[in-house]
């Protein structure tokens, strides 16, 4: 993982680990994600699945099937900030000629992430 945006915020960790997620560590889901986590995807190739997504291990089984689709598909963060209570990240992500990037954002409870909105751009997001 490759940040561009030095993480020193409150949460930064959680930004770390949500990258580590979505490139194939799917262990972070359990040390992250709050008991119940949701998650919205703006995207139609997840966002139905996404809806069902109710616990990090739900979160986990979703990313391990949508990164069974495409190997070797890399993400990382190009800015993120984070408070006490929310977040924000903007990534990029890529593998062979496909890049693209998108802007998640994240709502925090008790240093864990219970809720997110993903929307993926087509095109990188870095500059």
């Amino acid at each position: 993982m490759t940040i561009t945006t030095p993480l020193n915020d409150p949460n930064s960790s959680l930004v770390e680990g949500w990258t580590a997620l979505w490139n194939g560590d799917l262990s972070q889901a359990a040390t992250i994600c709050a008991e119940q986590v949701t998650v919205h995807f703006g995207g139609r190739a997840i966002a139905e699945a996404g809806d069902h997504v109710i616990d990090a291990s739900g979160l986990a089984d979703l990313i391990g099937a949508f990164r069974s689709m495409r190997p070797g598909l890399t993400y990382r963060v190009v800015e993120a900030h984070t408070t006490e209570q929310w977040g924000y990240c903007v990534w990029d992500a890529g593998r062979g000629d496909l890049n693209v990037g998108g802007i998640d954002t994240f709502r925090f409870i008790r240093g864990r992430i219970s809720h997110v909105y993903s929307v993926t751009a087509e095109r990188p997001m870095g500059r």
